[in-house]
């Protein structure tokens, strides 16, 4: 390559990066066990939660380019530390919320900062690792990533059990410090390349365009697909998405490479790891909502499930990332997705009683055969990305990769809410006729139960104690009930959406990607 690194030892420098992105990743997984509680805290629904992760992701994807050809131009680790310190004043702002817009905010401000660690840290394994070896440089990345993951997702459920939700955001911010240190002392800097002029108007349209077609999910299950708003939301995403467009295509400098996109070879992994991202984060938010409200669950429990399928990704990930230099890219995809299947064919059996080592084994299943993908579908797809442009290369990719974080967990939230609350209705009335409750009182049990009984009307109470029961005798079996018909029939969606990822790379994939144009020529001169 034509930007290749001076550093001796590769390795100590690319682990010294790694810290600052296993600080921001198992701080994601904290998410996972929190989320139900923050819906309790700030006393949201079920639907409205899509948006802790939404904001997130929302200016995590639109930054990542951006911080991407501001490296390229400045030097990528000036980056990754500036993004570390606005990580770790976000997680401070985020333990100091007192309200949900606040709380929002803070989750607005960590995605920019997450946006410079996690796109340079891409670009440095192809700066410090040749071709031949890349592959187990993001096979690590992706390894550590997952690891963070699992450590965040088992603390996460222990330290809001025991000390609150706010904790785990000051854990976060004190990490990020310590990361800072380290890759001060660690990690080179990189090259720069000549300044350009960059593109705001791109940059402030995609991050409205992102932003209106993200939350047309979350309006659909809060407001109805109907509803004005929702209407008036996503028209105005798809017109701005046309603006930009035009815009990028008569920019001389355009925010993203939209020349990459008409490659298939790095648009086709883009697209098979989005939707198979889609499908299991919609299916790891919709279990955590599950695994909470089952008999002996709870966050601590979430935190477990958590814990032992980012290990079982890690794993997969460290291995997918030894196969991909020794076998061609395309199979190690295959053979991640079709793993994927096998976790979510387990996934689908799911009942009131299964035990928490089946839940735990088949989390590990599918979360393991997504971690095989991901350094496949990098490494295929910055195969074509010229090493000049390796910051807007992989700020592009991490961009539209990442899309399937935000998009699964509210499109998973929408599905899944609307499922449970419609067998919940159902399995309320079978227990109240059975319990003896008379017929003029169902429509009162139903308005209780979409309120989780924090609102019951007098007269349903009456009943309910002359009946000699209660209120959640009746609506916790009914609730959980309803969520193990909603997550089977989830799976079944999410089998179907990974044929047909399956089918399309193996019809539009080349076994092995090739060199790009640019690179060849210097490395033949």
């Amino acid at each position: 390559m034509s930007e290749q690194s001076p550093v001796k030892n590769p390795w100590k420098a690319y682990l010294g990066l790694l810290f600052g992105s296993f600080t921001i990743i198992e701080s994601l997984a904290f998410q996972i066990p929190v989320v139900p509680i923050l819906q309790k805290v700030f006393g949201i629904s079920v639907a409205s939660a899509a948006f802790i992760g939404l904001c997130y992701y929302l200016t995590h994807i639109v930054f990542g380019p951006i911080w991407g050809n501001i490296g390229d131009q400045l030097g990528r680790k000036r980056i990754v530390l500036t993004g570390m310190a606005v990580f770790a004043f976000s997680e401070f702002m985020a333990a100091a919320s007192v309200n949900f817009p606040m709380f929002l905010a803070a989750r607005l401000i960590q995605g920019v900062g997450s946006a410079c660690v996690v796109s340079s840290g891409l670009a440095y394994a192809s700066y410090l690792f040749p071709q031949e070896k890349r592959g187990a440089a993001l096979g690590t990345f992706s390894s550590i990533g997952t690891i963070g993951a699992a450590v965040g997702g088992l603390i996460g459920g222990l330290v809001v059990t025991r000390f609150g939700w706010q904790s785990i955001y000051l854990i976060n911010g004190t990490l990020a410090i310590l990361g800072m240190i380290l890759v001060a002392s660690a990690v080179p800097e990189t090259p720069r390349n000549q300044k350009k002029p960059f593109d705001y108007i791109g940059a402030i349209l995609l991050l409205l365009t992102i932003g209106m077609l993200l939350s047309v999910t979350t309006l659909i299950s809060n407001l109805g697909a109907g509803s004005p708003t929702t209407l008036s939301v996503l028209a105005a995403g798809i017109v701005l998405a046309v603006v930009f467009l035009n815009v990028e295509k008569r920019s001389s400098h355009p925010f993203i490479e939209l020349s990459l996109l008409k490659n298939p070879i790095f648009i086709v992994p883009l697209i098979v790891y989005f939707f198979i991202q889609l499908c299991n984060t919609g299916a790891m938010t919709a279990n955590s909502f599950f695994v909470n409200a089952k008999p002996n669950g709870g966050p601590q429990v979430v935190g477990i499930v958590s814990m032992y399928s980012y290990i079982a990704g890690a794993l997969a990930g460290f291995t997918s990332g030894k196969l991909i230099d020794k076998i061609r890219i395309k199979y190690v995809m295959l053979l991640g997705i079709a793993i994927f299947f096998i976790g979510i064919i387990s996934f689908s059996r799911f009942n009131a009683n299964t035990p928490v080592w089946y839940i735990s084994m088949a989390v590990c299943i599918f979360t393991a055969g997504i971690c095989m993908m991901m350094p496949a579908c990098i490494k295929m797809a910055l195969s074509i990305v010229p090493s000049s442009k390796l910051g807007a290369g992989s700020g592009t990719y991490t961009m539209l990769q990442y899309m399937g974080n935000p998009a699964g967990s509210s499109v998973g939230l929408a599905v899944f809410s609307s499922l449970s609350a419609t067998a919940l209705a159902a399995q309320l009335t079978t227990s109240a006729q059975k319990a003896g409750m008379s017929q003029d009182m169902i429509p009162a049990l139903l308005k209780a139960g979409k309120t989780a009984g924090k609102t019951i009307d007098p007269a349903l109470a009456d009943q309910l104690t002359k009946l000699g029961t209660k209120f959640q005798d009746l609506y916790t079996p009914a609730n959980v009930q309803a969520m193990v018909g909603a997550l089977n029939k989830m799976s079944y969606i999410i089998l179907g959406v990974t044929a047909v990822v399956f089918l399309l790379t193996l019809i539009f994939l080349p076994s092995q990607p090739v060199q790009p144009v640019e690179d060849t020529e210097k490395r033949a001169a």
